[in-house]
């Protein structure tokens, strides 16, 4: 599979869910997974420098929206990147706070930032500044000033957002709303501390929206009054997507597709370094116990990279946007 084609996957399943949060997208979509914010900027910050428009776009959205996302999850979710993510996050950031000076997110320190010349396939964080691919002495991204669409099936989280303010309660809350019965380890994918966690958790029992209960000697946690909560959140059934491990795989994917001027004994290492990120990855895609899968070589020992590319293909179609081959 060519490195173009697998760009060209990624930029659908990109645009087909920040066209769920209002942006004008070229993949038009029925579909509607549970949209998850700050894990998809973050994705989006690592394919930053492969389409202009959708960079543009995006931008424009973080800073007329910003007020959405939970700068504290941002924060842990870049603390967890290696240096060149961070860097291409750091220019994401930037642009941002170009367009929306009160916007101040983990890696902009009121300097220069560099971003990939476009098309770029290195991954060094590069040496040229730049603001949006053009210039940084031209005009800055105007916001986006569209609302967001809550009404949309998946965008449920903001819609706890805007009832519990944007944080680790209204995230926990959402995760216990698509799972009959969940334990505390099963929100470590959130990115939040412990301590957070364990606050949001206690909280929402008090006020009588969650209980708990012992179970082979931890404790799990279910929605009390579902009914209710379905009713007032207009709930409806939507696919549950971890966007921070499938940011993980396809960032991880791509860069082995990347390269490919390898020695061959290189390309069997690099391949067996990928595929084993890639299976740790593809055991939390979907933390909701009931609804778990995994790809079927994941326990296959495989680690030719054409047979994960061909996982991801297929698997990209449940994803929004036209994945056909």
């Amino acid at each position: 599979m060519s490195p173009g084609h697998d760009s060209d996957i990624i930029a659908d399943i990109l645009w087909g869910l920040w066209g769920q949060l209002g942006i004008s997208s070229v993949v038009k979509t029925d579909q509607d997974p549970l949209i998850d914010i700050e894990p998809l900027i973050v994705l989006t910050a690592w394919f930053i420098n492969q389409d202009l428009r959708l960079s543009e776009e995006v931008i424009r959205w973080c800073a007329g929206h910003a007020e959405w996302v939970s700068k504290t999850r941002l924060t842990s979710l870049y603390k967890g990147l290696d240096k060149h993510w961070q860097g291409r996050f750091a220019f994401l950031a930037a642009a941002v706070h170009r367009s929306n000076n009160t916007v101040k997110w983990p890696g902009f320190h009121g300097s220069a930032t560099t971003v990939p010349s476009r098309g770029s396939v290195s991954d060094s964080v590069p040496e040229e500044p730049a603001a949006v691919f053009a210039s940084s002495k031209g005009p800055p991204l105007p916001p986006h000033q569209d609302r967001l669409p809550f009404h949309r099936p998946g965008n449920l989280r903001f819609r706890l957002r805007a009832l519990l303010g944007v944080g680790t309660r209204a995230d926990v809350l959402t995760h216990v709303i698509f799972s009959s019965m969940v334990k505390g380890c099963d929100f470590a994918y959130l990115g939040y501390s412990k301590p957070a966690i364990t606050h949001a958790l206690s909280s929402l029992q008090r006020g009588g929206f969650v209980m708990q209960r012992e179970e082979a000697n931890a404790y799990a946690y279910a929605l009390v009054n579902r009914e209710s909560w379905e009713s007032l959140l207009q709930y409806q059934p939507v696919r549950f997507l971890n966007l921070r491990a499938i940011g993980n795989i396809l960032v991880t994917w791509r860069r082995r597709c990347e390269h490919q001027d390898y020695s061959s004994r290189s390309a069997r290492v690099t391949d067996l370094q990928a595929a084993k990120a890639i299976r740790t990855y593809a055991t939390q895609l979907n933390p909701i116990r009931a609804n778990e899968e995994h790809p079927h070589w994941l326990t296959q020992g495989n680690t030719d990279l054409d047979a994960i590319s061909q996982w991801i293909r297929g698997w990209s179609q449940q994803l929004p946007g036209p994945m056909g081959p």
